[in-house]
């Protein structure tokens, strides 16, 4: 699969911050959509069942998972729990910050499609990040572990 094909979706409420994303994982020659919020996310994810097409990772912030700073937020149980129902291959990456009042990682469920990144970090770093996620993964309509060679 080429760089060009491999599909990211943001999903950011902020506007400014979706644009500043949008264009970096651009310039890196990812396909990019965006959302502002989970529920919009998951009707994209759904939008894509059943096609041709697929988003392989969906990039957001950890407070979107938290309803006071976003009222369209979903829990974190019922996001993963409705993710799984049409992920087909994708990948999360979290991006979270050492704010106090973010929601906790022991929150999220143990799957190996789930990563985090700290925020700040460099452009380097979360280019470096996804591609990582895509090495790991080979994607042939559902993902499958890479072969490990000893």
């Amino acid at each position: 699969m080429s760089i060009q094909s491999k599909h990211i979706l943001i999903v950011e409420p902020k506007p400014y911050t979706q644009l500043i994303l949008l264009l970096i994982l651009r310039k890196f020659g990812y396909m990019v959509t965006t959302a502002g919020d989970l529920l919009s996310a998951l009707g994209i994810i759904g939008s894509f069942k059943n096609t041709h097409r697929q988003v392989d990772i969906l990039l957001t912030n950890i407070r979107m998972f938290d309803s006071s700073w976003d009222n369209e937020s979903l829990s974190v149980p019922v996001f993963f729990d409705e993710l799984d129902r049409s992920r087909n291959g994708l990948n999360v990456l979290i991006m979270k910050d050492a704010k106090p009042n973010q929601p906790k990682l022991q929150h999220f469920p143990n799957k190996d499609y789930i990563e985090f990144i700290d925020t700040p970090s460099t452009l380097e770093d979360l280019g470096l990040k996804i591609r990582r996620i895509f090495e790991r993964k080979i994607i042939y309509g559902r993902e499958q572990e890479k072969p490990v060679l000893q």
